[in-house]
C-alpha cells in the first residue's frame, strides 16, 4: 500500500508543473501541502509556555525577523508586496518600511549585519528566484543602499543568518547546502 502511494505522489509530482511565482492562492496551497508533509514526520511532541504574544498584521507574508533596538524587523514576502518595516513590537505598528520591491521580485530571509567598531549597522534581505540580495542601512531603510547578485546550489535565496564571530552571512536556499558570504564584498 506504501509503494503504491509513492508511485501515486511520483506520478501527481510529474503532472504538476514546479511553481517558480507564488501568489497568494499558490502560497497558501503550498503551506497545506506542507503541514501534510510534516505530519508524515511527526517526532515525539514537545511541550511549550506561551509567555506573552504581540500583535501582528496577518496580510504580511513573514519570510525574515531581527529583533534589535527595541525593534522588530521583519522582511516580507509574495511579489509585489515584498519589503523591510521596523515595527513597534508591543502594537504592531510600523516605525519605518522601505519601498516596495519591484513586482517582479519576492523577498525572503533577513538578518542584521553589526560590525564590532563599526557605526553603521546593515540589514540584508536575500530574494526567492531573482539572484538578487539587498542591502539596507539601518538608520534609513526607505530603499536599499546597495544590491548585489548571487549564485548558490538551487539558484534561490531561503534563509539568512548572521554569523558576527565570523562576520559571515550564512545562507540557505532549500537545498542540503548552507554558503558563507562575506558582506562586505
Amino acid at each position: 500500500a506504501q509503494q503504491a502511494q509513492q508511485a501515486q505522489q511520483a506520478q501527481q509530482a510529474k503532472q504538476e508543473p514546479h511553481r517558480t511565482r507564488m501568489g497568494a492562492e499558490e502560497t497558501s496551497e503550498a503551506l497545506q501541502n506542507n503541514h501534510k508533509l510534516l505530519d508524515q514526520f511527526a517526532g515525539p511532541v514537545k511541550s511549550y509556555d506561551l509567555l506573552e504574544t504581540f500583535p501582528h498584521n496577518s496580510s504580511l507574508f513573514t519570510q525574515g525577523l531581527v529583533f534589535a533596538g527595541g525593534l522588530l524587523y521583519e522582511g516580507t514576502g509574495i511579489y509585489g508586496k515584498s519589503e523591510v518595516l521596523a515595527l513597534d513590537p508591543r502594537t504592531g505598528k510600523a516605525k519605518k518600511r522601505s519601498k516596495i520591491l519591484p513586482k517582479s521580485i519576492f523577498g525572503e530571509g533577513l538578518t542584521l549585519v553589526e560590525r564590532a567598531g563599526a557605526a553603521a549597522k546593515t540589514l540584508v534581505q536575500v530574494t526567492y528566484n531573482e539572484r538578487k540580495a539587498f542591502m539596507y542601512r539601518l538608520d534609513d531603510f526607505s530603499a536599499p543602499a546597495k544590491e548585489f547578485t548571487y549564485e548558490t546550489y538551487t539558484g534561490q535565496g531561503w534563509g539568512l543568518a548572521y554569523d558576527p564571530s565570523r562576520h559571515e552571512l550564512v545562507v540557505s536556499d532549500g537545498s542540503e547546502y548552507l554558503f558563507f558570504w562575506d558582506p562586505d564584498t
